[in-house]
């Protein structure tokens, strides 16, 4: 764990703290004004019961010494005086009270304000630490891949192929033959395995080249013939292929006159991935030449691209 790691999660670890905390004593002070505010409604309501009774006691003895007819008055005007003074005294309380209520919103408000940007701040620094903490992942796996990728190609056996001879073009048995040698060296670290030569006319499928009439013979020329090349092993393989003419005219020719290529390597495995690999050149040869070529091979042909997976 690296110290930069570590500090990164303690000060993520503190924000959150710090915003939890920052809650609580809101929901404290949120709690205190609740109990304030039902505390100071109690006190007025106690201190109008307290107006009342002081009011008639006072009343009574600023009133013992009036004559009989006017002792009604004078309770009167002393209880009507008593309210007013009382009246005023809530009216007081009740400004004072809206006063220090509008300052505690004031400062709820602020303390909201603080605590939501703090909060917004630890989502905001969480959320850049979890997509960092992804990108990290991501970036190692990727790494590992692209190692594990280098390590098995480093390993594993390569196959280069160069033609030695091509042709000749022969029907045998109401079949296309073609005739060809080739020069491979196994320039890889492990051997390869269940090596078999092949070579067809190129087709495409959407576009791009089909290798799928090339690999598939493979797995029924196993059942009788396939070769084997150690690390730095070379060897010249002589082989001819049953080529599938149809799409095109009988001596070889595209359907518009032009000539063909054709695809001609091996595919082999390796002893630890049972999966084929292959060496295949795209060549191109001019079909006549080809059947002219019964009594010798040919060599004017043109390699115009090589695969190998």
């Amino acid at each position: 764990m690296s110290d930069s790691d570590e500090g990164g999660r303690n000060k993520a670890l503190n924000e959150g703290l710090g915003v939890g905390l920052a809650i609580l004593l809101s929901c404290v002070l949120v709690g205190y004004l609740a109990y304030l505010h039902g505390y100071q409604s109690e006190a007025r309501d106690n201190r109008s019961y307290e107006y009342t009774q002081v009011a008639k006691r006072n009343s009574l003895i600023a009133c013992k010494d009036a004559e009989v007819g006017a002792f009604a008055d004078c309770i009167y005007d002393e209880m009507s005086s008593a309210r007013e003074q009382a009246q005023s005294d809530q009216d007081l309380d009740a400004q004072q009270w809206m006063a220090r209520w509008a300052a505690i919103l004031t400062i709820i408000s602020a303390l909201t304000t603080l605590i939501s940007w703090i909060a917004l701040r630890y989502l905001r620094d969480t959320f850049l630490k979890t997509a960092e903490m992804a990108r990290e992942a991501r970036d190692a796996t990727a790494a590992m891949v692209r190692q594990n990728v280098l390590t098995e190609q480093a390993q594993r056996p390569w196959l280069s192929v160069e033609i030695a001879s091509m042709g000749p073009l022969a029907v045998k048995g109401g079949n296309t033959w073609l005739s060809y040698s080739l020069k491979v060296r196994n320039t890889g670290q492990s051997p390869a395995i269940y090596v078999v030569p092949n070579a067809c006319l190129e087709r495409q499928r959407e576009g791009r080249i089909d290798f799928e009439e090339f690999i598939a013979p493979s797995n029924e020329t196993l059942r009788y013939q396939s070769l084997a090349l150690a690390p730095g092993q070379s060897l010249l393989i002589n082989h001819e292929s049953k080529l599938d003419l149809s799409g095109y005219t009988e001596r070889g020719f595209t359907q518009n006159g032009g000539w063909p290529s054709y695809l001609l390597g091996l595919v082999y495995q390796q002893t630890d991935a049972p999966i084929w690999r292959y060496t295949i050149m795209e060549v191109t040869a001019h079909p006549e030449k080809m059947w002219a070529a019964s009594k010798g091979t040919m060599t004017d042909f043109s390699v115009s691209k090589t695969f190998m997976r």
